[in-house]
């Protein structure tokens, strides 16, 4: 093995921080998108409500939401991250390369479940918002 290829215990403190600094931006990125939506998702849940929806059913439904967007976009970055390392370990390192089923389960586990407290986080607001506020202006 070259030695260029050998990894020093502070190159793999430096690898561990970029690929914790990635997961923090994705999940930044996730919660932005999510507040985007925060005044269209106080107008549904009012509707909702209105409509006889309990908190508990508004807040299962934006848990499912959620989980699902967490795990599209799990399965995107892992499906991503496995081809692009399999290409850049065979084609570009020449090293040998071996999938991990634990370390993608476990990433998609982290995912789903970040993305669900980071958008419970978010939409806490919209399912407190009061009908009033929103049915005069209708």
């Amino acid at each position: 093995m070259p030695a260029a290829l050998v990894l020093l215990p502070e190159g793999l403190a430096a690898l561990r921080a970029a690929n914790g600094l990635t997961l923090l931006t994705g999940i930044l990125v996730l919660a932005g998108a999510m507040a985007s939506g925060l005044a269209t998702r106080s107008y549904e849940t009012v509707v909702l409500k209105t409509h006889g929806a309990t908190r508990m059913q508004l807040l299962m439904a934006f848990m499912v939401e959620y989980g699902l967007l967490g795990l599209v976009s799990a399965l995107f970055g892992i499906l991503s991250g496995t081809l692009g390392a399999w290409y850049l370990a065979n084609f570009i390192l020449e090293m040998p390369w071996s999938f991990s089923w634990a370390t993608a389960i476990i990433t998609a586990v982290v995912a789903i479940v970040l993305s669900i407290a980071a958008g419970l986080l978010v939409t806490a607001r919209a399912l407190s918002a009061k009908p009033s506020t929103y049915l005069r202006n209708e």
